[in-house]
């Protein structure tokens, strides 16, 4: 394990299978992306709000960093536009992240459990996206 998919510097396998989710949907890691937005296909600026800076200052405080590229990302549909809106909520939720009033990404709470991500998981197979 390393800082890139344990960004809180503390166990969370949830964390980082949604993470890894997020990387096989959008076709790049949510921390690996440069302060103007991009990497790899991606171009264009951040689209997070208030809530996420602050949550990621709140880590910056105490030295850690590793969560600080998140404050440059893009709405999973702005990356890859066949991403369904149900994928993009679990997408989102996985990153413990939600969609404010504005449109901008805000700070949300993630799965407490595998048993709760699977579950959403299985709903979204039913609605027929079986591939990512």
């Amino acid at each position: 394990s390393t800082p890139v998919y344990y960004p809180f510097l503390q166990p969370d396998d949830i964390y980082a299978f949604g993470i890894i989710l997020w990387e096989i949907a959008c076709n790049q890691h949510p921390l690996l992306i440069a302060k103007d937005g991009t990497k790899g296909t991606q171009s264009g600026g951040s689209q997070t709000g208030e809530s996420i800076h602050k949550w990621v200052r709140r880590y910056e405080n105490v030295g850690q960093y590793f969560l600080s590229p998140i404050t440059n990302l893009r709405r999973p549909t702005s990356i890859n536009p066949t991403i369904t809106p149900a994928l993009e909520a679990i997408l989102l939720k996985a990153l413990r992240l939600q969609l404010g009033s504005d449109g901008l990404l805000e700070s949300g709470e993630g799965y407490a459990s595998f048993s709760e991500f699977e579950s959403a998981l299985t709903k979204l197979a039913e609605t027929g996206v079986e591939l990512l």
